[in-house]
């Protein structure tokens, strides 16, 4: 089991507790008033009352340490359990990212339907298949001598004629084997 966890790949419990740590520490930097304030109030105020109680520096001193140090630890833990969440929906977001920019690298029909979510494939083949209905429309409209079956939807106007409209239309997929009423979707 040993051999699964490598550097390259650490498990998850381990990048999270690194991630929170680096959250935590750039939180107590003083580089900011708000910070400052936030970071350095309740330290300063735990170290008040220490020397209120005590009177001793020594006592005030380990107080005001040990309120930092509890302060940063309770904002440590607070981070592990906020941290799944919010890793998870940063994950989301790069994905739909990658995605976006897939779909903008290329907008071929084949590509689309290799990397759409199931949904969306759908919507693209009923989108496809109505713009086809369209043109056949379009096409028994505009021209004599149209076939029987053709009028009965079951047979579809000539491929080459087919892809013409749908280049003129600015479609990025072209029909091939067009047998009948039925096609096969293909990159333009």
């Amino acid at each position: 089991m040993a051999g699964f966890v490598t550097e390259k790949h650490p498990p998850y419990w381990r990048h999270l507790a690194r991630r929170a740590l680096t959250e935590t520490l750039a939180r107590a930097r003083l580089d900011t008033p708000w910070t400052a304030i936030f970071g350095l109030g309740p330290t300063v105020a735990a170290g008040i009352g220490a020397w209120a109680i005590t009177g001793n520096a020594t006592w005030t001193a380990i107080w005001s340490v040990s309120a930092l140090a509890a302060l940063s630890l309770l904002y440590f833990l607070y981070r592990l359990v906020v941290l799944p969440k919010q890793l998870a929906q940063e994950a989301a977001t790069a994905h739909l990212a990658e995605l976006h920019a897939i779909r903008g690298e290329r907008d071929g029909a084949l590509f689309q339907l290799a990397v759409l979510m199931p949904g969306e494939r759908e919507a693209f083949l009923a989108r496809a298949k109505s713009t086809i209905a369209q043109l056949a429309s379009f096409y028994i409209a505009s021209h004599d001598g149209i076939s029987s079956a053709m009028l009965a939807g079951m047979e579809l106007p000539p491929e080459q004629w087919l892809n013409a409209e749908l280049e003129r239309c600015g479609q990025t997929w072209r029909v091939r084997n067009v047998q009948g009423d039925k096609y096969d979707i293909v990159d333009g």
